[in-house]
């Protein structure tokens, strides 16, 4: 919606293509399902830029999920705040192999960021039948269905995060139910193939003048 009003677009005339898993495509296979266990509770977040992402507001969440369940870590990937914080683990950037061994341990994946032109960390925290928890600006709500997929929170709003995350933990029935969904979400509409396909389709629309 940004680029729309931005330009003044037609709505109509704008289509949606979004993007693959990178991940996966980097490590030359398809997403798979695999069974998984969501008894741990285990956060993740990914991302290069750790305060434009808001991981301040996960990091006070996260804080507040910590009185209730002791055991909750928080693995932060991508880069490296200096946080010194119980259960936090700062591990900075990995290349594929060693990423996808941490969507495999985590949960959860959260990332209450202010703006994204396309999420493709939530993409693949779906390949890996992950929840996921967003705000709703930009792309994020088109990449997460709420209350089916993961949740959609406000931006800035640290204890609606925490809210959402301990309702996960206490419902691991939940958490395994929005990862399948996710995943199947993910396979069906956020695919390089399917990428391309849209474009295609959309190229030869335009030049049969077919609508």
């Amino acid at each position: 919606t940004s680029l729309i009003d931005f330009y003044d677009l037609d709505p109509k005339k704008v289509v949606v293509v979004g993007g693959g898993p990178n991940i996966i495509t980097s490590l030359n296979r398809k997403p798979e399902f695999r069974e998984k266990s969501y008894k741990n509770r285990v956060l993740l977040f990914v991302g290069r830029d750790f305060k434009r992402k808001r991981g301040g507001d996960l990091l006070q969440a996260f804080k507040i999920v910590k009185k209730k369940f002791k055991d909750a870590r928080l693995i932060i990937v991508g880069c490296r705040p200096k946080i010194k914080i119980d259960g936090v683990e700062v591990v900075g950037k990995l290349n594929p192999d060693q990423l996808e061994k941490y969507y495999e341990k985590a949960q959860v994946f959260v990332m209450p960021s202010l703006f994204e032109p396309w999420g493709t960390v939530w993409v693949e925290a779906m390949t890996y039948q992950l929840p996921c928890i967003g705000t709703n600006v930009g792309s994020i709500p088109y990449i997460i269905e709420d209350g089916k997929t993961g949740f959609i929170v406000k931006p800035k709003n640290p204890k609606e995060i925490a809210e959402r995350l301990i309702y996960l933990f206490e419902n691991p029935h939940i958490m395994e139910q929005f990862g399948r969904e996710g995943f199947l979400r993910a396979i069906k509409n956020f695919t390089w193939e399917k990428v391309v396909d849209t474009i295609a389709k959309e190229i030869a629309t335009t030049l049969t003048g077919k609508n």
